[in-house]
């Protein structure tokens, strides 16, 4: 009954077309499309607890970089804050696209931490990828230009996979075909430290995420502990596996599945 009162008063109140209707039904199809979601999801409180304010724990953002093809401005402030808890010595980005998130790595990561940037040359754009257009930009505004950033212009996936250094932190933002992301998640892999995060862009549909959702879903199924982070009104797209170690150390909370969000949201107790 309390749940059929709370689906009757959300429906009433979406069939009237005012600010508030509108706001509670994009609300209500967040939520859905959040339960339906293969992998679990953390709330932002529960990964990034409320502390007294401190410049050392702020991060970063900058207005103008969230373009098309790139992380959002929700998903930006994500990396910049895992940047800020885990604190990476080393720093492995696969698709660099224009540098935004190659700067927002940069402020946010230690002082000393260095950034590995893959990207395809200036005269390579492969016919296999699955957006030709991102594919063919070529120009990098947001870069960092400093010694700390060092860029590697390969197509991944005929990347030899070698650093000269562990890696704690990876983000896998490149061509996002089933065959790509798997290329890149397995290069990737025998780099990682111990104590290391990789983070997927565009891990909503299979549709949308093209291969991405998919290679992850075999993941989870082998047993990886792939978790995504969401608010009250925002879903990230951004997928995040972290090793058990950093799992421990960070105290991660454990992902909420669909049923406890239904649960949570009409108020079923």
């Amino acid at each position: 009954m309390r749940h059929c009162r709370n689906a009757a008063q959300a429906t009433a109140g979406m069939l009237s077309p005012t600010r508030s209707a509108l706001e509670l039904a994009v609300r209500c199809r967040v939520t859905d499309l959040d339960m339906r979601l293969p992998i679990p999801s953390i709330f932002l409180p529960d990964m990034f607890p409320e502390q007294p304010p401190d410049p050392d724990h702020a991060v970063m953002l900058m207005p103008g970089t969230a373009l098309n093809g790139a992380p959002n401005i929700f998903e930006q402030f994500i990396l910049c804050a895992l940047v800020k808890k885990i604190q990476p010595q080393t720093i492995l980005e696969i698709g660099t696209f224009k540098g935004g998130t190659t700067w927002h790595l940069y402020q946010n990561a230690p002082q000393d931490a260095l950034i590995y940037t893959i990207d395809l040359p200036d005269y390579e754009i492969p016919n296999d990828v699955t957006d030709l257009r991102l594919a063919a930009n070529k120009r990098r505004p947001f870069l960092p230009p400093c010694d700390r950033v060092r860029q590697i212009l390969i197509d991944s996936k005929k990347w030899d996979g070698l650093l000269d250094r562990k890696v704690q932190f990876a983000f896998i933002d490149a061509d996002h075909s089933y065959e790509g992301v798997r290329n890149d998640t397995e290069k990737t892999i025998p780099l990682l430290d111990s104590y290391a995060c990789i983070c997927w862009h565009d891990a909503l549909e299979k549709d949308f995420g093209y291969g991405t959702m998919p290679y992850l879903r075999e993941l989870r199924k082998e047993g990886w502990k792939i978790f995504r982070l969401r608010s009250s009104h925002e879903i990230s797209s951004i997928a995040i596996w972290m090793t058990e170690p950093m799992l421990q150390r960070l105290k991660v909370p454990e992902p909420r599945s669909g049923a406890f969000l239904f649960r949570y949201y009409v108020g079923i107790d």
